[in-house]
């Protein structure tokens, strides 16, 4: 007999593997939700992630889910994922919707520099440049973006 495993064995294993994936995956979901972490702070926690992976795309469509399922009254929430979609925006040269999304943030949160300072930048990509020196003069107000 060789040491080579049969295709039955091969299935078992896969099987295996899947369960625990699965169980892992719902494991998690369970700690996320008896943590006090809701489904949109997930998403938006997920969405963050894939940004700073640089899965811009994939974190556009988190970031949205987040935004469909956040309460309306949870406003930093709301405020980071607008912030943030619109970081991923930019990255992918989307403006118009990029300053769309930290219109919105701004709406919630005006005096956050970097929320300001992203969209300084949006505006120099649009073309707006008084737009984006208000937004930059307003950042220096602020004592600048953290770092």
């Amino acid at each position: 007999m060789g040491t080579e495993p049969t295709a039955a064995g091969r299935r078992h294993r896969q099987r295996v593997a899947r369960a625990r994936t699965t169980g892992l995956i719902a494991g998690l979901l369970l700690m996320t939700l008896v943590g006090g972490c809701s489904r949109p702070a997930a998403l938006y926690q997920e969405g963050k992630a894939q940004l700073d992976r640089g899965e811009v795309s994939r974190a556009v469509k988190s970031l949205t889910l987040a935004l469909r399922e956040s309460p309306r009254n949870d406003l930093k929430l709301l405020f980071e994922i607008y912030s943030q979609r619109g970081l991923a925006y930019m990255r992918l040269n989307q403006y118009e919707e990029a300053l769309a999304d930290l219109d919105a943030a701004l709406a919630l949160k005006p005096d956050d520099p970097e929320t300001l300072h992203n969209r300084g930048l949006t505006n120099l990509a649009l073309g707006r440049a008084m737009a984006a020196r208000e937004d930059f003069e307003k950042v220096d107000e602020l004592g600048g973006r953290p770092k």
